[in-house]
């Protein structure tokens, strides 16, 4: 699990670190303050061998069709003419990793790139780190290299080279080509909460044919009592048992339970791994946010996973502190990110801090 994490010249963050990291993270602030980019450069780098989870997070912004200024993006200020370093520490000290997004331009100039640098062995264009600069391009901007070294226990630092690259650069919908170490196996897991139906389901039946919906049963009791069981029915959609003659349909249990399941089945799929939640409030109401935080909390026990969500709703803050008043492990953290200009400035408050926000005039902004 990530201890801390330092992003220079990521999408609209020049430099930030955020230590201390918990098993769970909520990350406020105001809106535009590199919330939703924290979140991205921490999921980046639970694979940094994988260059397609950067067309990944860009779908998640909602960006259907990739072009070059979509890639673009992912640079401070759209600026390629400065790398994007990402650096992490794990819990165990042993285990370290980085990632260098730089940008890579026409055809000519990786034709270069071959010819002057040595044989990878992994079938993906060898990256030149400072070596690739503006000045050096001959053609315009194609795609990203990812430059990643990766420390684990008790094994020498493995290094690993992918890119990803628009084909046909001109065309608002480029298809894009990712390049993969194959010879990496990534060990970590993440996933970004998708409250889609579909996606919802899909987890959700995943669980029922393992026999295992007791496990998500067990959380929701916490949250509603006379849950018995959930089911899937008639066309796909999701059931709970509370006991009535019929069965209830999800969505009509209130409470942003839907919204609920749907974090506790990504947190189950991803048992031992990170799960991000951007804008956790959206959907939810505000009286059920405490019991979202109580559900969250009761998950990440049973299925040991660590959590980073975002918010700009001092009334998520105030459930959060809520919900952890009984907790005595120091396994929460709150980061507050304060902005002014291209500045950035992160206040970190602890467990105690946060059981004592609720009865303050604390605020977000």
């Amino acid at each position: 699990m990530f201890k801390k994490i330092k992003i220079d010249h990521f999408r609209g963050i020049a430099h930030l670190e955020l230590s201390d990291l918990k098993k769970i993270n909520l990350i406020v602030g105001e809106n535009n303050c590199g919330k939703t980019s924290v979140l991205e450069a921490l999921f980046l780098l639970i694979n940094p061998g994988n260059s397609q989870l950067l067309g990944n997070v860009n779908i998640l912004r909602g960006f259907p069709l990739i072009s070059s200024e979509v890639l673009k993006i992912s640079f401070l200020k759209s600026n390629i003419d400065k790398s994007v370093e990402l650096e992490a520490e794990l819990r165990d000290p042993s285990e370290k990793r980085t990632l260098r997004l730089t940008p890579s331009y026409g055809q000519n100039f990786i034709q270069n790139i071959q010819q002057e640098a040595p044989a990878s062995g992994t079938g993906v264009t060898p990256f030149l780190g400072n070596k690739l600069k503006t000045a050096d391009a001959v053609g315009e901007f194609t795609g990203i290299y990812f430059d990643a070294e990766i420390k684990q226990r008790q094994k020498k630092t493995r290094k690993t080279h992918s890119s990803i690259v628009l084909t046909q650069p001109n065309l608002p919908n480029s298809p894009l080509e990712s390049r993969i170490d194959k010879d990496y196996k990534e060990i970590r897991k993440g996933s970004f909460v998708s409250s889609s139906d579909g996606s919802l389901v899909h987890r959700f039946q995943k669980i029922r044919v393992a026999k295992q919906t007791g496990d998500i049963v067990e959380v929701l009791k916490k949250i509603e009592p006379s849950l018995t069981g959930i089911e899937t029915g008639a066309n796909g959609l999701i059931y709970c048992d509370v006991g009535f003659e019929n069965l209830l349909p999800i969505n009509a249990m209130g409470g942003g339970f839907a919204k609920i399941l749907s974090i506790l089945t990504t947190i189950y799929d991803i048992k031992g791994g990170m799960v991000f939640i951007d804008e956790i409030e959206n959907g939810l109401h505000h009286t059920a946010q405490e019991s979202l935080w109580s559900a969250i909390i009761e998950a990440v026990k049973k299925f040991n996973v660590q959590i980073f969500a975002t918010t700009h709703s001092s009334e998520t803050v105030d459930s959060f502190g809520k919900a952890i008043k009984n907790h005595k492990e120091d396994e929460f953290r709150l980061f507050r990110i304060e902005k002014k200009e291209d500045e950035f400035d992160v206040v970190k408050y602890n467990s105690e801090d946060i059981k004592a926000i609720p009865d303050s005039d604390w605020e977000v902004r």
